[in-house]
């Protein structure tokens, strides 16, 4: 476990996807340094991560969570594409070194950086940012990461659209 860097802003115009594992290990500290008293000296570890997969698109300015095995990515900017701005999900499985592909059901959020993301048990939430040039809107965006809750509610909207369906035929047929 440790620091993981994804990604970020090379210039003006070159963002790169690199991710990056920052490691400290508090009983190899450095013996020969004299630190100030109270202090200790860690040895810190960097190192450049080979992922696997898919690569998304490259960003900086994007949020990312911890979840279970997972770091889930959202959004982002990169000057270098039309409209700069990104609204991919991406994730990245820490146990193989991939990054997986999504698949979003319901609505995605607008494109934005510079915005806030949460994660609280198995929903992702999502607020605020910039979105091409102004401030992006003020709802709060949430997504179900349990899979037994995504295909219920799946279902549950399946059912309602049957409904919905059924009730305007009822209608039609009234008129």
């Amino acid at each position: 476990m440790g620091i993981y860097l994804l990604g970020g802003q090379v210039n003006k115009f070159e963002y790169n996807r690199s991710v990056w594992l920052i490691t400290s290990d508090s009983k190899s500290f450095n013996k020969s340094a004299q630190p100030s008293k109270g202090q200790v000296e860690y040895l810190v570890n960097v190192e450049k991560l080979k992922i696997e997969g898919p690569e998304p698109t490259p960003r900086a300015l994007q949020t990312a969570v911890f979840y279970k095995i997972y770091i889930i990515v959202f959004g982002g900017r990169n000057a270098s594409i039309e409209g700069y701005c990104l609204n991919d999900l991406v994730v990245l499985n820490l146990n193989i070194l991939t990054w997986q592909p999504v698949i979003v059901y319901g609505f995605i959020p607008s494109k934005r950086w510079g915005h806030v993301m949460t994660i609280e048990k198995d929903s992702i939430f999502i607020f605020g940012g910039i979105s091409e040039g102004q401030f992006a809107s003020t709802t709060v965006y949430c997504a179900e990461l349990n899979k037994k809750l995504v295909k219920e509610h799946i279902e549950e909207c399946k059912n309602m659209k049957n409904k919905l369906e059924s009730e305007t035929n009822q209608l039609k047929n009234f008129l």
